[in-house]
Parts: C-alpha cells; sequence; structure tokens
C-alpha cells in the first residue's frame, strides 16, 4: 500500500513538471511571438491594439490571459480608446485540440469597458471594425496557435463567452445636445455561440443607476432561410433612476425584420398590477412606432408618477387602461392615439370638485346659504375633506398633435357624478366643460332647506351646475358657468317665479320692477348686472 502510494505521488510530481515546463516553454514561445500576435489582431480589427501582458497555461485547458488589452478608437470619432479590458482569457477545448481543431472553449472579459458614439451624420464608431486590415509581412513563427481550416458544414463556436464587471458608453450626436447614456456592472454570460443552435444568455446590468436594475435570461436563435432572430425572454428590470418603475414576471417574444422590430408577447407585472402589450419599434423611417393591448389593476399613482419621472401622486386608485398608440418616430411629442380608462376607488389629492363648484354658486348674490348650515352637517364629507374621492372614473382619451382630448370623460360618487369633455396640452395647459351632478338626496335635502334651490334641478329633480376648468391642470379652479345659471333663473323668472327670484337675489331692493311684458328679460338683465356678465 506504501509503495503505491509512493508511486502514485511520484506521477503526480512527474505530471506537475511536464506541466510546469510545458507552460513554461508556452509562455516563451508566445512572449517570442507577441509582436506578430497583435499584428494579427490589428489586421482583423483594423484597430491599433496594445497589451501589457500575454500569458499561457494548460490548466483546465489550453488558455492565453491577455493583461490590460486596449482597442483604439476611429480617430474620425475620438482620440481616446474603443474599448479596454483588464484581462482578457481565452481557453481552448483539449479534445479537438488534440484533433488538430482549435475550438475556443470559453472566452472571459474582466472589467471590459466599450464607448459606442454616434455622429451627427447617424455612423458609429463600431462600423469601422474590421474595415481596414493591415497586410502582415512578418514570417509566420514556428509554433502558432491558430485554428484549422474548417469544414464549410461546421460553424465556428464558442462554448460560452462572459463578461464581468463590464461597463458601456453610448453618446449619440444626431441629438442637440448630444444624448449620453451608460450601463455599469454588466455581468453577461452566452453560452453555445454558433449559429446553427440557439443562444442562451443572462445579463445583469445596471442602466442608468447605480446598482444592477436589468436582470434578464433568455435565448436568441435565428429563424428560417430568411435569418430572422427571434429573442425570447424573461426577467425584472427597473428601477431606472430617479424613475420608479419596475417591472417584474417580464416574459418577452420578439423578431426582428430589416424594417422593424416587432414583439408578440409582452406580459409581466406593473405598478402592482399586470400588462399584456404587443408593440413595433422602426428600424427605418418609413415605419411606425406602435404599442397597443392592456394593464389591468394597475396603481394609477404609481403611473403617473412614473410618468412625471418622480412626481407627486396627484391621483390614487386602480385601473384598467387600454392603450392603441402609434408615432412616426421614438418621440412623444408625435403621439397619437386612444386611451381608454376606467379607474375605481379613486382619490384626486388637494381638490375638492364639490366644494369648488358650489361654493362659487353660494358665493352669487342671495344664495350664499345654498348649503346651509342644516344641510352641511350632514353631508360634512363632501365639503370637509381636502380630496376628491370617487367610485368609478371613465374616459376615452383621444391624443394628437401634443393633445389630449375627451368627449366621454365621467366620474360618479356615492353623492354625486359630473360628466365632462375637453382637452389638456402636453404642457399642461387645459379647458374642459362639465356638469356637476349632486344624487337626488342631496338635492332634496338643499330644496327642502332653501326653496329657491329649485330652480337649479334639472328635469330629473338633481343639482345640476354646469362648470368650467381653464388654465394649468393642478392650478387652475373650476368655476360656475354664469351664462348657463343666468339663462337658467331667467326662464324660472319666466314661469311666474320673478317676485322670489328677484327677492332672494337682490333683497327685494332691485334696480327696477319687470314688466308683464318681458319678465324673463327684466330678471336677466338684472342678474348680470349682479354677475359682472
Amino acid at each position: 500500500m506504501r509503495k503505491l502510494v509512493v508511486s502514485l505521488i511520484t506521477v503526480a510530481v512527474l505530471v506537475l513538471a511536464v506541466f510546469l515546463a510545458l507552460t513554461f516553454s508556452l509562455n516563451r514561445i508566445i512572449e517570442q511571438n507577441r509582436d506578430l500576435i497583435l499584428q494579427r489582431a490589428q489586421a482583423t480589427l483594423g484597430r491599433a491594439v496594445t497589451v501589457d501582458k500575454i500569458t499561457l497555461s494548460i490548466w483546465g485547458g489550453l488558455g492565453v490571459r491577455l493583461e490590460n488589452v486596449r482597442i483604439a478608437d476611429d480617430p474620425r470619432f475620438s482620440a481616446s480608446e474603443f474599448a479596454r479590458s483588464a484581462v482578457v482569457t481565452a481557453r481552448a477545448e483539449l479534445w479537438p485540440l488534440l484533433r488538430r481543431r482549435f475550438i475556443i472553449g470559453a472566452i472571459e472579459f474582466v472589467q471590459p469597458h466599450v464607448q459606442l458614439i454616434r455622429d451627427a451624420t447617424g455612423h458609429w464608431n463600431c462600423e469601422s471594425l474590421g474595415a481596414a486590415p493591415v497586410a502582415s509581412s512578418t514570417t509566420a513563427p514556428e509554433f502558432m496557435l491558430v485554428a484549422d481550416a474548417q469544414p464549410a458544414a461546421e460553424p465556428f463556436s464558442i462554448r460560452r463567452f462572459a463578461i464581468r464587471d463590464g461597463s458601456l458608453v453610448v453618446t449619440d450626436h444626431t441629438k442637440q445636445p448630444a444624448e449620453v447614456q451608460y450601463a455599469q456592472h454588466i455581468d453577461l454570460t452566452l453560452k453555445y455561440v454558433n449559429r446553427t443552435t440557439p443562444l442562451h444568455f443572462n445579463i445583469d446590468a445596471a442602466l442608468a443607476h447605480d446598482a444592477q436594475n436589468v436582470h434578464l435570461t433568455g435565448n436568441l436563435q435565428v429563424l428560417g432561410n430568411d435569418s430572422i432572430p427571434q429573442l425570447d425572454a424573461e426577467g425584472a428590470l427597473g428601477p431606472f433612476g430617479a424613475n420608479p418603475l419596475h417591472i417584474e414576471d417580464l416574459h418577452l417574444t420578439a423578431v426582428a425584420t430589416p424594417d422593424v422590430v416587432r414583439t408578440s408577447q409582452l406580459e409581466g407585472r406593473v405598478f402592482d398590477g399586470k400588462f399584456a402589450l404587443s408593440a413595433q419599434y422602426p428600424r427605418r423611417k418609413n415605419q411606425e412606432l406602435k404599442l397597443g393591448g392592456e394593464l389591468t389593476d394597475i396603481d394609477v399613482g404609481k403611473l403617473l408618477q412614473s410618468i412625471s419621472a418622480g412626481g407627486r401622486r396627484r391621483t390614487k386608485g386602480r385601473a384598467t387602461v387600454k392603450l392603441d398608440l402609434h408615432a412616426p418616430e421614438p418621440n412623444p411629442a408625435t403621439v397619437a392615439g386612444t386611451v381608454i380608462a376606467d379607474i375605481r376607488d379613486g382619490v384626486i389629492e388637494d381638490f375638492n370638485l364639490v366644494d369648488e363648484v358650489l361654493g362659487q354658486i353660494t358665493a352669487l348674490p342671495g344664495i350664499d346659504m345654498l348649503i346651509s348650515r342644516n344641510v352641511k352637517p350632514k353631508y360634512a364629507r363632501l365639503f370637509e375633506q381636502l380630496d376628491t374621492r370617487f367610485e368609478t372614473l371613465h374616459g376615452t382619451f383621444q391624443i394628437a398633435e401634443q393633445r389630449v382630448h375627451t368627449d366621454d370623460l365621467a366620474i360618479i360618487a356615492t353623492d354625486y357624478g359630473t360628466r365632462a369633455k375637453g382637452w389638456a396640452q402636453f404642457t399642461g395647459d387645459a379647458d374642459v366643460s362639465g356638469t356637476l351632478l349632486m344624487s337626488r338626496e342631496f338635492s332634496d335635502d338643499v330644496v327642502a332647506d332653501v326653496k329657491e334651490a329649485k330652480y337649479l334641478l334639472d328635469d330629473h329633480g338633481q343639482l345640476a351646475v354646469p362648470y368650467r376648468l381653464r388654465g394649468k391642470l393642478g392650478q387652475a379652479k373650476p368655476r360656475p358657468d354664469s351664462d348657463y345659471l343666468i339663462s337658467l333663473l331667467a326662464r324660472a323668472a319666466s314661469r311666474g317665479a320673478v317676485k322670489d327670484l328677484l327677492n332672494s337675489l337682490v333683497g327685494g331692493k332691485h334696480r327696477g320692477q319687470p314688466t308683464a311684458a318681458d319678465p324673463r328679460n327684466q330678471v336677466e338683465r338684472t342678474l348680470r348686472e349682479l354677475l359682472g356678465r
């Protein structure tokens, strides 16, 4: 037994010695051919390539390690580096190597950095890679690790490609000012890199963020004879910078044609709800950007906060939103289409619609007690709260030319409802007209307390007050439609209520008694004088 152990140790030492000797010899050969290796790399890339150190090892497969690799940029774009990497390791598979075939088993980049630049004409600095190879007259070395010519039927492949803690900066000069985007802490793994087997990938990265906020895994494969790539991925995205957008359980299927990138499946969870969308992204100018589908049971506050890039949540609730949008280019200013929104259990913060509209009415001369002290306590929830609370909201919104228009905005609450139509621009300017309808119970209580309020009831016996909101959203206040109120009260006067109306409005001190011939006109003139109309 002892002799067996000694024999095994001896064999192990001999094998180790052979490996060390072979490694030393190979490193010597690499060093002797250092310039030729770099020349070959430069000829392939068409760029200057520098490396601080090149070493070779055979542990775990024949491998080459390059330290502090730097690739120059196209001088037409910048004088800095196009790419650099602290360490690049390439390892060959041993079994094919014994058959005189050089197949890369794995290649890994440690802390690589790539700078992509797009000039004002739309060209990229990476387009010239390999465009102007440099011919080399150097005599071939005695030993060189190059691949034998492979049969056409057996494609080149890399079993595993990896990036560890990489970074990317993209500068786009087609936009003014130039747009700069960055990604860092990129960890990427690709498996089975060839043209016949689906490429499996796994990526984690920090996109416009300090911590990793992109987590995707999936497959990329080429479909049919048209060489159309199809992407199948799942994972999570976000948040991005100050934007709280966070997508979970993402499932994506997309294909890329020369004209567009189309997603047939784009599903996941967002804003505490779900989404199922389809999209089209143009690759040529004659194609449109499209987005359609549905968001279900989402948090409205989080959605609006995301749109306003971290702004305050002014509206809350749970919503279902249907989208049918398109744009001639990826620019929010060119978006057009339809959005249908249904919100339940909603809140509009710091804005009390009922108090704003009815408060304006009670400011009219003689109707200041329309909502009297007898009525207000019963409906304190309407007048004392700072917010507008509703059960449902429905609206169809047409988007075009940086403006949103609706004809069917409707809000329903326990004690009131409102119908409205109008528009709002992307700048925040708005012009909306609507009618506030109080419940039958509320209306009966008001009329029972203030008889003159009956002149403000509609045909259904509900207190109906038209209003208009004009100005900046968030700042403008709704005001009652004075013309409508004047016309309504004047019609009431024509039905024989002249005396009651005038006494109520001016306390019996009106400027002239109406005649039998024109009671309505007289009341209308009086009202317009009182209201400054």
